[in-house]
């Protein structure tokens, strides 16, 4: 389900987050969200940079 990695504590996801964000930026730009890709796009970068989190755990 897109977005569930925001819903779980931090550092328990079950799956890979860089696919997860990846899979959904693929997505976003097919359907021409490129409002919603940049935001992906700043989440990749937080997963590649160590510091991303989930936003409702």
């Amino acid at each position: 389900m897109a977005g569930a990695r925001h819903f779980y504590a931090a550092g328990t996801y079950p799956g890979d987050v860089k696919e997860d964000v990846k899979f959904e930026i693929t997505v976003a730009h097919g359907n021409g969200d490129s409002g919603r890709v940049d935001e992906l796009l700043d989440e990749l970068n937080d997963a590649n940079n160590g510091t991303w989190t989930p936003d409702h755990a």
